[in-house]
């Protein structure tokens, strides 16, 4: 293995861990109030299509309803 493909790699495994947290990452972006309650949904859960989706909508959902 060249370090050339340790780099893609390494690259790679950024990109699945920013998409896998990426529902926590807008929470936390639009400043909302369950941000901590999404990003535990999101690592129990978020391993499943359905978590994953459901940490998402939670953390696209306006907390403030305006």
């Amino acid at each position: 293995m060249t370090f050339e493909d340790l780099a893609y790699a390494m690259g790679g495994l950024v990109m699945v861990i920013i998409f896998y947290l990426l529902p926590w990452l807008i929470a936390a972006g639009r400043n909302n109030r369950n941000r901590s309650g999404i990003l535990i949904l999101n690592l129990l859960t978020g391993w499943t299509l359905i978590g994953w989706i459901a940490s998402f909508i939670w953390a696209c959902v306006d907390p403030k309803g305006e």
